[in-house]
């Protein structure tokens, strides 16, 4: 009787760990980790937006596992950017939110201890224009289509680390008004004409959309 209830208890408690650190995604740290990787890696961003970073830690045998980060850090100075933690996401892993203060190419830093990640991102001080693609589109009741949308530097570099918010025009369908990210999937529902309406940073853009 006394094994079934230490049996129970031990499946139990895996099983309240496997939820805390993501549905069992992770294992337990053990040891050091000897890897740490940052996504996303590199980008472009606008100075003065925010934009999220996740740490993966992984051991000698390449698995991952749950880590706490020593700290996060922009190189090469605070002149350039800030970051702080940002608790964890979904899956049990670190978070940070980045802000460039000027333009320039600068790096997110995660450590533990002597181990770090690296994540290389590219600040321009302002947006020249914004764009959607596919511009013009024409599909059936009950589609869905995927819209990315770019803005650009008034030199043409893309910036592609953006969060438009997204709207639909024309009772044609829906579409999340942010995704975290530069892209976003159209529902169509409704026969008719309208347009899928992206803004960021005082900047908009439009595509053509009739559905049949």
């Amino acid at each position: 009787m006394k094994k079934a209830f230490f049996f129970a208890l031990f499946i139990a408690t895996a099983s309240a760990i496997a939820t805390i650190l993501g549905c069992g995604q992770l294992n337990p740290v053990t040891e050091n980790p000897r890897e740490i990787v940052i996504t996303p890696a590199s980008g472009t961003m606008l100075a003065y937006t925010t934009q999220e970073f996740e740490a993966r830690a992984y051991d000698k045998g390449g698995n991952e596992i749950f880590f706490t980060p020593s700290t996060w850090a922009v190189y090469p100075s605070s002149q350039w950017g800030v970051v702080a933690g940002n608790g964890r996401s979904s899956g049990g892993r670190p978070l940070a939110i980045l802000t460039p203060m000027a333009s320039g190419t600068g790096e997110v830093r995660c450590f533990f201890n002597d181990i770090q990640g690296v994540a290389t991102i590219t600040a321009f001080a302002t947006i020249e224009s914004l764009s959607i693609t596919p511009k013009r589109i024409s599909i059936e009741v009950y589609a869905e289509q995927e819209f990315t949308a770019t803005a650009k530097d008034p030199n043409g570099n893309i910036i592609n680390l953006i969060v438009p918010t997204w709207e639909v025009t024309g009772g044609i369908g829906t579409i999340p008004p942010s995704t975290g990210s530069n892209q976003a999937l159209f529902s169509a529902t409704v026969a008719g004409v309208g347009t899928i309406d992206a803004y960021y940073q005082g900047k908009s853009a439009s595509a053509e959309v009739t559905v049949n």
